[in-house]
Parts: C-alpha cells; sequence; structure tokens
C-alpha cells in the first residue's frame, strides 16, 4: 500500500490549494511495476517511478522499490521510498498480506488462534469504511492469544488498528498449536488485523503512518500521521513472513 494506507477521507486531499483524487489503498495496486535483475536468485525487486500516470494523483517524484527475498524459511519483505522532488513528500506505507486458515476437515475460525511474544493488555481503534475510527475497544486483557472466532474480532471483516504495537512478532497457528506461520512486524510499528467469519484467511498489515482519522484534515500536509520525507532524502522499512 503505497503512498497510503487503505483509505483518506473523502478519496482526496490538498496539496498547497490544488484538490487531487486517490484511490483506495493508493497506487501501487494499478501500477505495472518494472521488474529489476537481482545479483541474487533468492531475491525478486520491482520498482515504481512517478510519471505522468501518478502526477495526476499524487504531485510528488518519487521512487518506491519493493524487494521479496527468500532467506531459508523466511520471506523478508522490504520497501524502499526516495523523495526525487524538491519539497518535502508526504506518504504512507504498508503491507496487505493474508494469511490462509483454512476451512477443511471440519476447520472453522474457531480453531485458529492469533499469538503475541507477551502477555498484553491492550485496544485497538475500529476501522470503519476505511478510516480510523476514535472510539478504542479491548484487544487484549493480560493475554498473548486470541482465537479468531473470539467476540472482540469483529465478524464482518473490519479492521483492527493497533499502533505502536508492542509485540513485534504476531502468529496464526491451529489452536492450542505452536504457530504454523508469523509475521515479524520489523520497521513497522504499526499493524491492522482483520478477518472476515465467511472467509479462510486472517490478514495482518505492517503500517507505516496508518488510514486517515474519520476527522482528518484535508490537506495532506497537515495530517498528523502521515511521514514527511524531506526533498532527496531516502527511507527503508521491512518486515518478514517467518514459515514455521
Amino acid at each position: 500500500m503505497f503512498p497510503i494506507n487503505v483509505r483518506i477521507k473523502d478519496d482526496q486531499y490538498t496539496y498547497r490549494g490544488k484538490t487531487y483524487e486517490m484511490p483506495r489503498v493508493g497506487l501501487a495496486l494499478i501500477y505495472t511495476f518494472r521488474v529489476l535483475p537481482s545479483a541474487d536468485p533468492e531475491t525478486a525487486v520491482f520498482e515504481m517511478i512517478s510519471n505522468e500516470t501518478t502526477l495526476p494523483y499524487y504531485p510528488f517524484p518519487f521512487r518506491f522499490e519493493v524487494s521479496y527475498r527468500l532467506k531459508q524459511n523466511q520471506l523478508i519483505v522490504s520497501y524502499k521510498i526516495e523523495n526525487k522532488g524538491s519539497d518535502t513528500m508526504y506518504f504512507a506505507v504498508g503491507g496487505h498480506p493474508g494469511i490462509n486458515c483454512p476451512f477443511i476437515n471440519g476447520r472453522s475460525k474457531g480453531d485458529y488462534q492469533l499469538t503475541f511474544t507477551e502477555s498484553l493488555s491492550l485496544n485497538y481503534h475500529k476501522i470503519s469504511n476505511g478510516l480510523v475510527q476514535s472510539s478504542e475497544f479491548p484487544l487484549l486483557n493480560n493475554e498473548n492469544r486470541l482465537v479468531l472466532n473470539d467476540p472482540r474480532i469483529p465478524a464482518d471483516g473490519t479492521g483492527m488498528l493497533v499502533t505502536d504495537m508492542p509485540s513485534r512478532l504476531i502468529g496464526i497457528g491451529n489452536l492450542n498449536e505452536p504457530s504454523f506461520l508469523s509475521v515479524d512486524l520489523g520497521d513497522f510499528p504499526n499493524v491492522n488485523i482483520w478477518s472476515n467469519n465467511r472467509f479462510p484467511f486472517v490478514c495482518i498489515e505492517p503500517l507505516v503512518s496508518h488510514h486517515d482519522f474519520a476527522d482528518s484534515p484535508i490537506d495532506i500536509s497537515k495530517k498528523p500521521h502521515m511521514i514527511a520525507l524531506p526533498a532527496g532524502d531516502i527511507k527503508n522499512y521491512s518486515f518478514t513472513i517467518i514459515v514455521h
């Protein structure tokens, strides 16, 4: 997800007095990336560069690189964002991994659990219509696991945003068994978790920044959760998917 996380309010924003539309999930979804050569046969690298297609949506010159590296039982996902312009650039970036929890052999959501690295007490912000709501709801109460059919997890797939997530490793596994897969949040401070009872998967989405709040300012330079990248600067972020 780049240069926004899921959605900005009203799907538009202003910059220096001009209004821009922004598709949900951002521009990376509708852009055909260029495949770059890689000296490492275990790594695939993709490049997105601002052009006449992106500028009507996003007036900042940029280079966005995505790499996927296999290292034994790990998939390392890395993002590199470069501000190629002469002004400060405002962006968000995030992953969108969905993890299979198959409804086979009579299994349902109640047969899978999320696990955390320690017992935690924390709340989440509900994501409604792609926007962060100000009210908070309980996620964990001195717990280190949560069954996917727990009533605290919205059954309709509504997102659960946790900012500054203390548990840097979030696992998914069969009930009362070790996790079969984990997401190491790495450089991503926030996470959005969602799971719809009708479908056999759970999404664990590492986020830098997050969705707009329902009352976020329309000027992109005044959205406090967006990352401000000075002219010529580069930001690098990585998270890791671990198959156990």
